[in-house]
This record gives C-alpha cells, structure tokens and sequence, in this order.
C-alpha cells in the first residue's frame, strides 16, 4: 500500500495535478446538475438523429447554452437552447471552479453515448462515465497525447490530464 502511495504521489506531481484540479467535492451537485440537464438535450436530440455522435455545449458570457450537434458522417449543426435562470446559476459554480484554477476556462462541455466531459484547457477534464469505467481520454479520441492522467474523484466521476 505505502509503494501505491508514493506512485500515486509520483504521478500526481508528473501530470501537475494541483496545478490544474477543480474541487470537484465542492461542486459535485452543480456537476451532477449539469450532467443530468445536458445528458436530457443529448437524448433528445438522439431521438430526432440516430445518427448523432456527440454534442457539444458552450456558454457565452450571459450563460444561455449553444448546442452543437456532430454526426457520425462529420456533419454539424447548431441547437439554440434557452438556459433557466437555475440552469445559469449551477452552471455559474461550475465556471467558477475552473475559474479558481491555473486551468482558468470551462471550455466546452462535451457528451457522447457513454460519457460527459466537462473540458478545460485542451489537457485537462471532469469526466462523467455512464457506465464506471475509467476513461481513455481527455476530450477526443484522436487526441496526440503521449500518456493520461486519470484519477477517479466520486463514483463515475474521474479528472483526466493529458500530457505531450
């Protein structure tokens, strides 16, 4: 156990973890919030296009949410979606952890089939996985990174560092 530790150790200061780590423990309700609103606007629009691969969400400064939806022939389209004003709110939390970071943007928050990525600068993420399992990577699967991070932080919920 005392070996794990000091790799455990190792690890986190190799990725920078401190660095760049939300306190996800702090805000977990406003992350679960989120997740089980956009994992909604993701299964409806599923249902509209079974060809949809992901979507993403990005919030300009007033917090209304713009949807981009990709499909699995490459193909992208923008969904409108009216943010409540408890939506923003939550959401607000969530900008403001990664504000307190050297991280400092929540860039885009990504869902796919089986997970959602709240995702920071291009090397740094909150993951939610439906199913558990541990993540293979940080934001895209076609990503250049020479190893990951990825340190479980609640049930499901996981960080992921990708490293050059």
């Amino acid at each position: 156990a005392i070996g794990i530790g000091i790799f455990d150790h190792y690890q986190r200061k190799k990725y920078e973890v401190d660095k760049y780590e939300v306190n996800f423990a702090a805000n977990k309700t406003a992350f679960v919030s989120v997740a089980n609103r956009v994992l909604s606007y993701y299964n409806s629009e599923k249902l509209k296009n079974e060809d949809l691969e992901y979507i993403t969400i990005t919030s300009p400064p007033d917090l209304n949410w713009k949807l981009t939806c990709k499909t699995t022939d490459g193909k992208s389209y923008s969904v409108p979606q009216y943010a409540s004003a408890n939506d923003k709110t939550v959401y607000g939390y969530i900008v403001a952890a990664f504000a307190e970071t050297q991280n400092k943007d929540l860039m885009t928050i990504k869902v796919t089939e089986d997970r959602i990525i709240f995702g920071g600068r291009p090397f740094y993420s909150i993951v939610y996985m439906k199913d558990g399992s541990k993540p293979d990577y940080v934001l895209f699967e076609n990503e250049n990174y020479s190893s990951i991070f990825v340190e479980e932080i609640a049930d499901g919920w996981y960080q992921v560092i990708g490293k050059k």
